[in-house]
């Protein structure tokens, strides 16, 4: 059991803070990934990767703006990761049904899965627990039910993240900012994964 598993089966509290995270880094092993994609069909990542790579990007959900700009310029690169021989999920606390509603909105292609027990993101040890006074600003001011978004009242979000995940289910990048506004650029991940691809 990795440390990142223990936290998750232990009664040990989610930090308040996205800064107080720690991400699993880029040389470790995948955990486990069993999620439901938008139609409610479990999606097992871990046998998917025997075949082909992947680009795990984890984000706060359909109603976040920042993420829909971050889903959106992958969408724009998704056909020459394809190309690479990378499959792409993207991994959120948004229960099926807001999955769908994000796929129909931004015409997404790549496959969105819904983790919103937050079990994944813990164990990636990207989940941190919003404070109340936040969860109510974000519903109040910017029209942002994270609690209807999710299905779960446990508050909890990740620190958006990428992952690039070899056949080994090992990963050879990762990429975490604790300000939800600093996104790494479509782009610049292409040509990484380009030289990791040439490295394998």
């Amino acid at each position: 059991m990795t440390p990142h598993e223990k936290f998750l089966n232990s009664n040990m509290l989610y930090p308040s803070r996205p800064e107080d995270t720690s991400p699993i880094k880029a040389g470790a092993k995948v955990p486990s990934i069993i999620l439901n994609n938008e139609l409610g069909v479990p999606v097992n990542v871990n046998i998917s990767l025997r075949e082909k790579p992947a680009v795990l990007i984890f984000y706060r959900g359909g109603w976040c703006p920042y993420c829909n700009l971050q889903m959106s310029s992958l969408r724009a690169v998704e056909e020459e990761f394809y190309n690479l021989g990378f499959n792409i999920f993207g991994i959120s606390p948004d229960r099926p049904e807001k999955l769908s509603e994000s796929r129909d909105k931004h015409n997404f292609r790549y496959v969105l899965l819904s983790d919103s027990s937050m079990r994944v993101c813990s164990a990636f040890g990207l989940a941190y627990k919003v404070p109340d006074d936040e969860v109510i600003m974000l519903r109040d001011k910017f029209n942002s039910d994270i609690e209807g978004n999710s299905g779960e009242k446990h508050h909890l979000l990740p620190v958006p993240a990428v992952y690039l995940v070899d056949n080994k289910g090992i990963f050879g990048f990762q990429y975490s900012n604790p300000d939800f506004t600093v996104r790494m650029d479509s782009q610049e991940l292409l040509l990484i994964a380009r030289k990791h691809r040439v490295a394998a």
